[in-house]
């Protein structure tokens, strides 16, 4: 349904917007985004297979989130609680367009700094989708997808900010299907709750002083769907870019920066650096222009500056100074973790981690020192994983033999494998990595402090080895690290202790974090 293409399917949505009501029908539909090609102007393979069949992807994943919603709704319905229920349905923002002018079969790729040609994609085409790819569609349908807005997530235009929201509640709202238009952001949506609910926030919690609750409840707009809108103004600001909505009116600017260029869609797209104070302002009239289609900074010079002295009011009053376009650097800052990195970890029986708590060996020395018992009749299983199907690496028992398998972003699998099978009982069996050059190593297998296999490893994830999918003991969920084997291969015998050792720093590389924090937020 999408081989037309996103200019096509972007004029099409236009239409049904006015059609429904959603979009007023004097909304003006704004020219293309820098970076993005013309439909007709891409070659057949791009137009015929690849890039329709993202959105299509992306269409069927929507469809099925509708479907398991409609679960919800129907066990609601059947239990007599949904005309009593409120229910506010969503999106956290706009289309993205961080996969890119040609998109990706797999965002674990550009994590770890690669690329991927049409060609590339093109012999994935078929099982784009399922779990084998880990898919981005291109910038162009991120453009369809923000209509009738500019630009896309990660901007604080339109594109970027302006969402669907599905407000039910049939007990309270009589008029399901209406349309309403008074504005509001998300942060009046507990404020509304709460209001509803009768709940007087605490001054204090354990004796720490509460920010007050900040938002407008949007109540009134339930019985009133033409009521004027009582909320008086929203500041917005992401990674520098920086607006502010009053009475209709809206100022908003976008910050020239590393990260900017990135999110644009466009990585080859020239982008002016520059200082805050040399940002470029843009004013629109919201009330009369949906779309941010009319520029009118230079024609109404007093109302840009009296909404740039709010937007500077509201940054002191809610902590938004000082202004930093750190991107990358700022995703390196200390922050909260749930762990914090070491040299040695001990598990004394099955575990499965995230990613974000994992203990990371990329690009380190490490060895893997597990105790086991294989039973009197011998075992198989995973003893230690981490990654998945786009990289990362097994220990394992196949076949009575020790197996370790190293996954480079799924083009490449390093397996070892002991010559003779374990005798039954138990044994200690170990996985040492020495790193001989970056993200390369010499891998050596023991049983009972004996060698039994050794090995290059040419290559590995540099950056990640799934978005997800972190370190197990004793199994290996979610996608198989190792197409050895089929997941989640348990461990039939018994784990008695495992330890993971790190040798030096953990090595960062802060772009790669950045392009991770991007995505992933």
């Amino acid at each position: 349904m999408f081989d037309d293409g996103w200019d096509l399917i972007r004029e099409q949505t236009f239409a049904r917007q006015k059609a429904l009501g959603v979009a007023p029908q004097d909304t003006i539909l704004p020219s293309r985004n820098p970076g993005i090609r013309a439909w007709d102007s891409l070659t057949d393979d791009e137009r015929r297979c690849i890039r329709a069949r993202w959105r299509c992807v992306c269409r069927a994943f929507v469809e099925h989130t509708d479907t398991q919603i409609g679960r919800l709704l129907d066990h609601l319905r059947a239990t007599g609680q949904f005309e009593n229920t409120m229910i506010y349905l969503m999106s956290d923002n706009g289309a993205s367009a961080e996969g890119g002018m040609h998109g990706l079969s797999s965002e674990i790729t550009y994590f770890n700094g690669l690329s991927e040609s049409i060609d590339d994609m093109m012999d994935k085409l078929e099982a784009w989708g399922d779990p084998s790819t880990y898919p981005h569609y291109a910038a162009g349908w991120a453009y369809a997808g923000s209509t009738p807005q500019r630009w896309y997530k990660a901007f604080v235009h339109e594109g970027g900010t302006r969402d669907p929201l599905i407000v039910s509640w049939p007990r309270r709202i009589g008029d399901g299907g209406g349309i309403r238009d008074q504005f509001l952001h998300v942060v009046d949506i507990a404020t509304t709750v709460y209001e509803l609910l009768g709940i007087t926030l605490p001054d204090e919690v354990d004796g720490v002083p509460q920010r007050p609750l900040e938002g407008t409840s949007i109540s009134y707009t339930f019985d009133a769907p033409d009521a004027p809108t009582q909320k008086q103004r929203q500041y917005f600001e992401l990674y520098a870019h920086r607006a502010i909505w009053a009475d209709g009116w809206k100022a908003v600017t976008m910050h020239p920066s590393r990260g900017a260029k990135a999110r644009i869609g466009d990585p080859d797209m020239p982008v002016r650096m520059g200082r805050f104070d040399e940002d470029i302002w843009e004013l629109y009239h919201l009330t009369n222009d949906f779309s941010e289609s009319t520029d009118l900074a230079a024609t109404h010079p007093d109302k840009l500056a009296e909404l740039q002295a709010m937007w500077w009011e509201d940054a002191r009053r809610y902590n938004v100074l000082p202004l930093d376009d750190r991107v990358i650097e700022r995703s390196q800052e200390p922050r909260p973790r749930l762990v914090r990195q070491r040299d040695s970890y001990t598990f004394t029986g099955p575990i499965r981690l995230v990613r974000s708590v994992s203990p990371s060996v990329l690009n380190r020395d490490h060895n893997i020192v597990a105790r086991i018992d294989t039973g009197s009749r011998g075992c198989e299983g995973v003893i230690v994983s981490n990654g998945g199907l786009q990289g990362g690496y097994t220990l394992c028992i196949q076949d009575g033999h020790l197996v370790y398998a190293s996954n480079y972003l799924g083009r490449r699998h390093t397996v070892l494998r002991s010559e003779q099978p374990l005798p039954a009982g138990e044994h200690t069996v170990a996985m040492s990595f020495t790193r001989t050059e970056p993200y390369a190593g010499q891998a050596t297998l023991y049983v009972d402090g004996l060698r039994v296999a050794q090995g290059a490893i040419e290559k590995t994830n540099p950056v990640i080895y799934a978005v997800a999918e972190g370190l197990e003991v004793g199994s290996d969920t979610g996608t198989a690290v190792w197409p050895g084997y089929s997941a989640p291969f348990r461990f039939t015998g018994r784990i008695i202790e495992v330890t993971l050792t790190t040798v030096g720093a953990l090595k960062v590389d802060p772009e790669a974090e950045d392009r991770i924090a991007r995505y992933t937020q």
